[in-house]
């Protein structure tokens, strides 16, 4: 069967069982990633279990209506539960992928056309994520960092040696490669003590190699080949396990990726994304798995595949201690203004701009995500009327 017969039968499948049969029916290798995903939502149970929690809808969405056979045009219920749509990849790489799907008009319950965008799929594109989390002045603050390397190879090459050189520095006894850079391991006093590897170092030796560390970022990301994004909340009160904190949590991650799918699929990029084991991933991993169950996501993905998160020990890349330095700054920077507003006279060591253009998604009164790509954090829109705003 030709790969346009694919597409027709992809075309036609709602549920689990026609993907299934799509499995069984074509050579395909399951070890890959793309179709390993689909995969992993193709029996019922599977599906039956996993719970849509998001509740964040693309503001593009909002007004977007789709059209019956009876000419009713009606909003989709696009977090409702359904079955996810499918890419899968053969072995001679041809990515084959749904160019549509089906949802029932909220008027007379026939089905309705909905067309998914169609880019051109390019390559994949690992991103790498890290949290942060500050409490002060009885606020908690929520922040998650992205960052991506979409230049070439020779490119990638040099940033990485650079940086492993600059990490040489900080502790010349050891391979750069052998420990995990942690902004605020590196920053304390006492945390450095703890380490063999840096208790030599001085404040001002730290802050010099830091220095040098934040202008390296900053060099590739003006070549907008280094790409930064943060998304930020702020909830009131301190404890992580209130419900007003759980959900500013889980509406920064959402809002992050949405914004960072969003920009990757636009240039025909599947994502990949990677976070650092914590121990306490398992509501991430689930709140990412339900947007696929939803109207949403194909609209999202323009039919690329994207990968769930995996969580992954701190080694496996420096780009993870890339996120984690753009995290720590951006939660650092924030910490300071909630102490000047505590009465504390302080600034932050690294300023935000220091970074150059990072993409900043921030959640306003109304907890939409607001993004604002700045070479500084966007305090003055974020605070704009709070008790904040004149400390910044």
């Amino acid at each position: 069967m030709s790969s346009d017969d694919i597409k027709d039968n992809i075309n036609e499948s709602n549920n689990y069982k026609d993907i299934n049969e799509l499995i069984r029916d074509f050579d395909l290798d399951m070890s890959h990633w793309i179709n390993a995903e689909v995969a992993s939502y193709a029996k019922y149970k599977v599906f039956k279990e996993r719970k849509v929690e998001s509740k964040q809808i693309p503001k593009e969405l909002l007004s977007y209506k789709l059209k019956c056979p009876n000419n009713h045009h009606f909003k989709p219920n696009w977090l409702g539960k359904r079955f996810p749509t499918s890419v899968l990849i053969t072995k001679d790489f041809q990515l084959i992928r749904q160019s549509s799907c089906f949802t029932k008009c909220s008027v007379c319950n026939e089905l309705a056309v909905f067309p998914i965008p169609d880019v051109e799929y390019r390559q994949d594109l690992d991103i790498f994520g890290d949290e942060a989390f500050r409490q002060v002045d009885n606020k908690t603050i929520y922040i998650y960092s992205f960052v991506s390397f979409s230049g070439g190879d020779e490119d990638k090459n040099i940033f990485e040696k650079k940086f492993l050189d600059l990490k040489k520095l900080i502790a010349p006894s050891i391979d750069p490669c052998s420990w995990v850079l942690h902004m605020k391991e590196l920053l304390s006093a006492t945390n450095r003590s703890k380490n063999a590897a840096l208790s030599h170092l001085h404040q001002d030796e730290v802050m010099d190699c830091i220095s040098k560390i934040i202008e390296l970022i900053r060099s590739h990301n003006e070549k907008y080949i280094l790409n930064l994004y943060s998304s930020v909340g702020i909830a009131n009160g301190i404890n992580k396990k209130g419900p007003d904190e759980i959900k500013c949590k889980e509406e920064v991650y959402s809002a992050s990726f949405i914004r960072v799918i969003q920009d990757t699929t636009a240039h025909g990029l599947a994502p990949k994304f990677y976070f650092e084991e914590t121990g306490s991933d398992g509501w991430a991993k689930n709140f990412f798995h339900g947007w696929r169950m939803t109207l949403v996501w194909p609209f999202l993905t323009k039919g690329l595949p994207v990968m769930s998160p995996k969580f992954v020990d701190p080694s496996f890349s420096l780009y993870l201690e890339i996120a984690d330095i753009l995290s720590y700054v951006v939660a650092r920077y924030l910490f300071c203004i909630g102490r000047r507003v505590e009465g504390e006279n302080i600034k932050a060591e690294i300023c935000p701009s220091s970074l150059g253009l990072v993409r900043y998604i921030y959640l306003n009164s109304r907890s939409d995500g607001v993004y604002h790509d700045s070479v500084g954090f966007p305090d003055s829109a974020m605070f704009k009327g709070t008790q904040w705003e004149k400390y910044i």
